[in-house]
């Protein structure tokens, strides 16, 4: 979601201050065919994507409030194939 950088009000990313309505369902979705999201009706989401594709995508939050109406936030999301450690477990006779 991209903030709110209008003079003289600080970045937000929330909901529009005032207003009466409240959110009544949210809808994240990406540019990307190959981005998941945990739950993709959620407030707050964890977002997976192939990191060995470097194009940027494009991440939408659609929030539709009690009255009907929506509003959208996007914001882009990158990935780079710099190697990250990884650590590899396994139980050993149920414990690990």
């Amino acid at each position: 979601m991209v903030p709110d950088r209008r003079p003289g009000r600080e970045p937000r990313m929330g909901w529009p201050s005032g207003s009466a309505a409240h959110p009544r369902s949210r809808t994240w979705r990406s540019s990307r065919r190959d981005c998941g999201f945990a739950d993709p009706s959620a407030e707050q989401t964890s977002v997976t994507c192939n990191a060995g594709l470097t194009t940027s995508a494009l991440v939408i939050l659609t929030v539709m409030d009690s009255t009907g109406a929506e509003i959208a936030r996007s914001g882009s999301l990158a990935c780079d194939k710099t190697p990250r450690p990884a650590t590899v477990s396994r139980p050993v006779d149920g414990v690990r």
